[in-house]
């Protein structure tokens, strides 16, 4: 019982064949880039309002 639970969960974690490094790599950049940009755009309009 108690191996076929921790089996469940090692699966849970497990990286199936479509999962691909460099492109996981490639959204988090992408993420960040849109993220940093929008702080960036966030900023100027809250220092034009001052």
């Amino acid at each position: 019982m108690i191996e076929a639970t921790i089996g469940a969960i090692e699966n849970l974690f497990t990286l199936g064949p479509g999962f691909d490094p460099e492109e996981q790599a490639f959204q988090n950049a992408i993420k960040k880039e849109e993220a940093r940009r929008k702080r960036k755009q966030e900023e100027s309009e809250y220092v034009e309002t001052l």
